[in-house]
C-alpha cells in the first residue's frame, strides 16, 4: 500500500471503511444474481451470497489494520468473528457515535446499513428474483429502509449498553433473521411477504428506548474507541 493512500485511509477511515464494505459485498453478490436469474448455475447462488455478507467484516479487518495496527483487529474479533456486525457495531458505530452523537450516528448508520442491501432486492431474499423484475426496489426498499433505522437504534441501545459488545450485536443480529425465517410459516401474505410485523415491533420498541433515554441510547461522551486529534477536530462524518 502506497504511504499516499496509507495517510489517506488514516485521515478518513469511516469513508474508506464504507467504500471496502460496498464494494467488496456489491462485487460479491453478483455472481448470486446472476446465478438466481438462471445466467450462472444455481448452485453458486448460496456460495456468493454468503461470502458477501462479509463486506463489513473484511472492510474492518482492513481500516483496524490501517489505523491502529494487528492489536486494534485483535480487539475486535473477540466481540463476534463473523458477518456484518464487526464492521457496523465493531468498527463503525463507536467512531461514528464519537463525532456526531449517538442519535445523529445511529440514523445515518442505518440509512447505510440499508443500502448496502440494495442489491438484495434483486434476489429472492429481498422478495425479488427474475420473475419480480425490479418492482421489489420500488414497493420493499422504502419500508425496508425504515425499519433499518429503526433496528439500528435498537442495536446502538444494546450495544451502548454492554459496554460495546459485537458478539452480543451478533447474536441480536442473528435473532432477528431468525425472527424472518418463522414469519414464513405464516400463511397471510403481510406476514410472510412483507416486513411490516417486525416494522410494528422494531416501531414500538424503538419509540420507548429514545424516548426513555431521551435520545443518548446509552452513550457516554469519551466511549468507545481513541480517536487521534485529526480525527476528532473533523466533526463531519468522513
Amino acid at each position: 500500500m502506497s504511504s499516499r493512500l496509507h495517510q489517506l485511509m488514516r485521515q478518513h477511515p469511516l469513508l474508506f471503511f464504507f467504500f471496502l464494505a460496498y464494494a467488496f459485498s456489491w462485487i460479491m453478490v453478483i455472481p448470486a444474481i446472476l446465478a438466481e436469474w438462471g445466467i450462472l448455475p444455481n448452485a453458486l447462488f448460496v456460495i456468493f451470497f454468503t461470502i458477501k455478507s462479509f463486506g463489513p467484516a473484511v472492510a474492518a479487518y482492513i481500516m483496524c489494520h490501517v489505523t491502529e495496527g494487528q492489536a486494534g483487529w485483535h480487539q475486535l474479533r473477540g466481540g463476534g468473528p463473523l458477518g456484518e456486525e464487526p464492521g457496523w457495531r465493531g468498527f463503525a458505530l463507536p467512531r461514528m457515535q464519537a463525532r456526531s452523537g449517538a442519535l445523529r450516528a445511529t440514523l445515518l448508520l442505518g440509512v447505510l446499513w440499508a443500502f448496502w442491501h440494495l442489491p438484495d432486492f434483486l434476489t429472492s431474499a429481498q422478495g425479488g428474483g427474475p420473475d419480480a423484475g425490479l418492482g421489489p426496489l420500488f414497493t420493499r426498499l422504502p419500508l425496508f429502509v425504515v425499519m433499518a433505522i429503526l433496528l439500528a437504534i435498537i442495536f446502538t441501545w444494546v450495544f451502548n449498553h454492554t459496554q460495546g459488545s459485537v458478539f452480543i450485536a451478533l447474536l441480536l443480529h442473528t435473532s432477528i433473521n431468525g425472527f424472518g425465517s418463522v414469519l414464513l410459516l405464516f400463511s397471510a401474505p403481510i406476514v410472510s411477504n412483507t416486513d411490516l410485523p417486525l416494522l410494528i415491533e422494531a416501531s414500538i420498541l424503538a419509540l420507548l428506548i429514545l424516548i426513555l433515554t431521551r435520545g443518548q441510547l446509552g452513550y457516554r461522551p469519551g466511549q468507545g474507541p481513541s480517536l487521534r486529534p485529526d480525527e476528532r477536530a473533523a466533526q463531519p462524518i468522513r
